[in-house]
């Protein structure tokens, strides 16, 4: 269930929000404006935020929870690249 809810969050951010220059809320949102800004990409600039918090979950969470959080934020990282790789655009109205 992460691994697929993590493809359909990877396939959103790609195809929804940066193709259309959306922001988001939290760390996504942080690593789309860094995107926007400073051309960093969202699946580098999010590994390299999320290092604290992973480690401050290890230290008030244990083993197990950060192991799952872990999984959760390794398995979408690589999915931009390929899924930029393939052109494809959903149009947004506003």
């Amino acid at each position: 269930m992460i691994m697929l809810g993590t493809a359909i969050y990877a396939l959103g951010v790609v195809a929804i929000n940066i193709q259309n220059n959306l922001a988001e809320g939290g760390l996504t949102g942080i690593t789309l404006i860094l995107r926007f800004w400073f051309h960093i990409d969202p699946a580098i600039s999010t590994i390299i935020l999320n290092i604290p918090l992973i480690l401050l979950g290890y230290r008030s969470m244990g083993k197990k929870s950060t192991f799952l959080h872990d999984l959760g934020h390794r398995l979408p990282r690589p999915r931009p690249f390929y899924l930029a790789t393939y052109p494809y655009y959903i149009a947004i109205k506003y």
